[in-house]
């Protein structure tokens, strides 16, 4: 099976050990598939022929403007390390329970900012807020499968 070059080499453990359609190889999977899709572009590359796209809207969680683009950098541009599942761990980690904290608010973001474009008749951005969506979806049936397989209680945030 081949496996997208953005999964970062600690966690090829996972990939190796795992099928494709285990919630912690699909995690890695939409992870990366979703920084190709929504990391960037903002970026007008005219040389290429490509117009950029973002939304703004003010944001009622975090009492600001916000875009499109700054969500995508802070909540998906990153290498993810399954560490939980990499490392066996007999607890929840940190980043597992960081994550499961941050979603609440990630959902929200993403609902302010579908409704932003649709206000907005910005079209173009809404499969973008899609697979974000998907993403956070996918992480949060890794982390859980992994809470149930190892019998960590979690009683949801």
């Amino acid at each position: 099976m081949n496996f997208h070059p953005r999964i970062h080499p600690v966690n090829y453990s996972l990939l190796r050990e795992f099928p494709a359609d285990h919630p912690a190889v699909r995690a890695l999977q939409v992870h990366a598939e979703t920084c190709d899709i929504c990391v960037g572009k903002e970026i007008d590359w005219p040389h290429l022929g490509v117009v950029g796209i973002d939304q703004t809207w003010f944001s009622d969680v975090e009492f600001r403007d916000m875009r499109f683009s700054s969500f995508a950098y802070q909540y998906i541009s990153y290498d993810l390390f399954l560490d939980g599942w990499v490392e066996s761990a007999p607890e929840a980690t940190e980043a597992e329970l960081g994550f499961l904290e941050d979603m609440p608010k990630m959902r929200t973001l993403l609902d302010e900012c579908e409704q932003a474009a649709l206000d907005a008749q910005n079209g173009g951005i809404l499969p973008l807020v899609k697979t974000a969506k998907e993403f956070i979806d996918a992480m949060e049936c890794a982390i859980l499968f992994r809470f149930k397989t190892v019998g960590i209680p979690y009683s949801g945030a």
